[in-house]
């Protein structure tokens, strides 16, 4: 080595750092889930679909529907087409006897495909999502309109909210502006799909039930959760 020259030390200065991503929203991170009904999981075929099960496990959650007239029917993209009908025709499935106090609320992922009103969408005893007139206006009802949503246009996904909280009650479609009312504060014994009286023509994707209320970033989090799966746009 001459004098005056020091030697060169090859070394890799720069450190690789590993950003641990934050865990990707799902139902699960709701608080006190209840039920999810979850897309192309848990259908059981008769004529049309007579059972839908908890995708968390729990026997007394199904959705059930043991009228063949009245079974939804699984579509060739795995939704549940509810078709528009009404009396001993119209499709529903419903949990049976199943208690569910407030505050509760409903994530929704389907479209719309015809248009009757006052049909019921979702709901309990204690609250229900009608199609509230004849142009596609949502209401959340307990006897009558306490708010109403017009905000989802026919024949396009959407994600449906609805936050059954007594005063505090909402309805939205998508991440819009919810509507508001006082749906009252009693406890329901039931979760249906359809109606017992008149379905709308709706196509189902995915439907989650939580025994809390849906804060606005619990909206915004299952929006973006709709949009990765493909149940939004």
């Amino acid at each position: 080595m001459q004098a005056g020259i020091l030697p060169v030390v090859a070394s890799n200065v720069s450190v690789s750092m590993r950003r641990r991503s934050a865990a990707a929203w799902t139902p699960a991170s709701l608080a006190s889930p209840w039920a999810w009904y979850k897309f192309a999981t848990g259908q059981t075929i008769q004529t049309g679909v007579s059972e839908w099960t908890d995708a968390w496990g729990n026997s007394s959650r199904k959705l059930t529907q043991a009228n063949t007239a009245r079974q939804p029917s699984l579509e060739v993209d795995n939704t549940i087409l509810f078709a528009n009908a009404s009396g001993a025709s119209a499709n529903a499935l419903g949990t049976g006897a199943v208690s569910i106090s407030q505050p509760w609320s409903v994530i929704l992922y389907a479209k719309q495909v015809s248009w009757t009103s006052t049909r019921r969408l979702i709901g309990a005893v204690n609250g229900t999502v009608f199609q509230h007139s004849a142009t596609p206006t949502l209401a959340l009802i307990t006897g009558s309109p306490v708010a109403a949503n017009s905000d989802l246009a026919l024949n396009t996904y959407a994600m449906i909210t609805a936050v059954f909280n007594g005063a505090s009650s909402q309805l939205a479609i998508n991440t819009n502006t919810p509507a508001t009312g006082d749906a009252g504060s009693s406890a329901s014994t039931a979760f249906i799909l359809g109606s017992t009286g008149g379905s709308a023509g709706m196509q189902v994707w995915e439907c989650i039930v939580t025994n809390a209320a849906l804060s606005a970033g619990d909206i915004a989090s299952a929006y973006a959760y709709g949009q990765a799966q493909g149940f939004v746009a």
